[in-house]
């Protein structure tokens, strides 16, 4: 028996479709350098998507990151992330009393929601945060 061909054609993809679907995730979380984190980003793209925020308790938020270390250093490694506003996209509110994490969209809607819960009462994301997303600096890295 010898080989067989059969030609075919594969469809052209346009290079904005492939950048803006596919791209996009991979080149924000290169810049996480820990698994924990490039997983929670993960969970905050898919879930948060084009909304303003996303609130989810930490129990919840634990089983589905796979998490496999205990609750309790899964709150502080959660709570460390949210202070340094490393997540890219996305500013995180851990509110302790409650036991649930919210993401803010990084932008106006995810602002506004967040000015929201302020009123409210519940927890926001730390001034440390806000100054990261705000400076130059960080940008560029």
């Amino acid at each position: 028996m010898g080989l067989c061909y059969m030609p075919c054609t594969i469809p052209r993809i346009r290079p904005s479709r492939c950048t803006a679907r596919l791209a996009l995730p991979w080149i924000h979380s290169f810049r996480l350098r820990k698994p924990l984190d490039r997983r929670i980003y993960e969970l905050a793209r898919k879930h948060c998507g084009e909304q303003p925020r996303w609130r989810i308790s930490l129990a919840v938020l634990h089983q589905k990151s796979g998490s496999t270390g205990p609750l309790r250093r899964f709150r502080f490694d959660l709570k460390m992330l949210a202070e340094s506003g490393n997540l890219p996209d996305y500013l995180m509110a851990v509110d302790v009393k409650r036991d649930m994490v919210t993401f803010y969209a990084n932008g106006p809607k995810g602002k506004l929601a967040e000015v929201k819960d302020m009123l409210a009462g519940r927890s926001h994301a730390s001034l440390a945060a806000h100054q990261k997303i705000r400076s130059p600096r960080s940008r560029g890295r």
